[in-house]
Formats: structure tokens, sequence, C-alpha cells
């Protein structure tokens, strides 16, 4: 059996699966979700909102499951991302628990026809989300991500570029021209400041200011866009892949992680336009 560690907010949670749907099938193994980080209350589990195959474990079994493979005993392995440097040297044979991020994009590409079938909620969006597709009635639009929230924190200042005006306005310059012109939906963790500060030199809409708003509700309208421009999260980063688009209509900040420099090659795509960041400040 393999089972995978959830942690953090629904992009996080995607790449996790996708890591764990595409280490299962690789070793013809059962995978199973351990839910247990969840307990804490810091996030919310969006995953299981979704038609995913993989079932959870109570949190106390995959708690004492995660203990017995981190002893290691007989029959379990602690497969953690930032102690093991090939990923396919994996091999079978007991439990294996798997702790990380799993931020690439190689899984997700390997496994991408499972992913689109599973990927997709299971419950009714909100009535406001309802009425938001209606009313676009699969118009073309451009959707722009802006995340600060946990970003501002000191804790994350030297890691995230903090994305502002001058990036946004260069990465939409940088989208096809054919699509310059749709309209431009807008959705941020910091809806207050987006109206405040936000200036990309045209009209918008702030989808995110409507606070009743579920992040499962923001993400499904995000990922029917027609073009992207992202920030440097995996929130956004799941709805342009999951979208379809043609890659040069995606635009990505070219820095992720300044204290893990290699990982903006191994987690963008080909063909998704890059354009260089400074940090803005708050």
């Amino acid at each position: 059996m393999i089972v995978v560690e959830l942690r953090h907010g629904l992009g996080n949670q995607f790449f996790q699966y996708a890591f764990g749907v595409w280490l299962a099938g690789r070793l013809a193994q059962e995978l199973r979700l351990d839910i247990s980080w969840y307990a804490q209350g810091k996030r919310r589990l969006g995953l299981l909102d979704y038609a995913v195959r993989a079932r959870p474990l109570a949190p106390w079994t995959g708690w004492m499951l995660r203990q017995h493979c981190a002893l290691p005993l007989p029959g379990g392995v602690l497969v953690d991302e930032a102690h093991w440097e090939d990923f396919d040297t994996i091999s079978g044979g007991g439990n294996l628990f798997l702790r990380g991020f799993w931020q690439n994009c190689r899984w997700p590409q390997e496994v991408r026809a499972e992913l689109l079938v599973e990927l997709r909620p299971t419950k009714p969006l909100s009535a406001w989300a309802r009425a938001s597709l209606e009313r676009l009635d699969g118009a073309p639009f451009i959707g722009l991500h802006i995340r600060r929230g946990d970003y501002l924190a000191a804790r994350h200042r030297a890691r995230y570029p903090l994305l502002g005006n001058a990036y946004y306005r260069e990465a939409l310059e940088a989208l096809p021209s054919e699509v310059r012109g749709w309209p431009l939906l807008v959705f941020s963790d910091d809806p207050g400041w987006v109206g405040g500060h936000f200036d990309p030199g045209r009209d918008f809409e702030v989808v995110s200011e409507n606070g009743g708003l579920s992040d499962i509700d923001e993400f499904e309208i995000l990922r029917r866009a027609g073009a992207f421009v992202t920030a440097a999260s995996t929130f956004s980063w799941w709805a342009a892949w999951l979208s379809g688009c043609a890659a040069s209509r995606v635009v990505v900040p070219d820095e992720w992680n300044r204290e893990s420099p290699g990982l903006t090659d191994s987690l963008l795509p080909a063909g998704w336009r890059r354009v260089p960041v400074r940090d803005e400040g708050a």
C-alpha cells in the first residue's frame, strides 16, 4: 500500500495526489490518503470534494502508519521528498509513506488522463459561482491570480516573490495579441489590496470580492479561463494546467521559490511563457 500525506492548500493537495497516483500506477499498488494534518484546522481539505479514487485513512490510522514507516520498522518505508534524490528508484514490497510537496510537472503530465477524470468536483458549486459561470456563458476570458496572504508573513518574505503591478502589466503584454482584449477576471486571497492598489492599465473584474466563495468555487471559475496570468502559486498553476488551453496562453513568473532555485524549471511545463520578476514589496 502507498499512503500519501496531504498538507496545506488545494494546489499542494493536487501535487501530492498526482505523485501518489503516478507512483501507485508504476508500482501497481493501492493508493490511500493520510489526512491527519488537517486535524490542526489550519487549512481546508478540498481534495475529497473531487472525484478522486483513492480513499482516506482514518486520521489515527494515518498517524500510526507514518510513525511505523519513520522508525523504520520492517514492512514500512518513509519516502521523504527532502531526503530522496531519485524517485524512479522507489520500489514496492511493503507500505510506503510519502511526505513532501512533489511540485514537479512530470507526475501530472504522465498521469494526465487519470487526473482529468478525477479532478472534477463532486458537489455543486455555490449559487454565486454557478451564476457567474452562466453569465460568462462559455465566453473566453483571461484569468489573473494574485497571491498575497501568507506570502506577507515574515517567515515567507525571503522565500516567495511578492508580485505587483510591474509583473502583472508585463505578463498581460506577454499574452498572444489575439487574447489581450478578452475580459480580465482577477482572483486573489487579498481582494482589498486588489481594489486599492492593483492597476493593470485596463478594466478588470475582481471575482474574489464575493466573500462567500470557497476555494473550490474560485478554482473552478478560474480553470475555465482561456488564458492565464499566474502568481507564484500552485493554485493558479493547476487551474492553467487543467484548463487545457494552449501553452502560449499561460504566462508565469520566472521565479517561484528563492530557496529552491531549481524548482522553476522542473515545475513549469514547456511552452508556458515566463516573465522576469522582482519583489515589489507589500
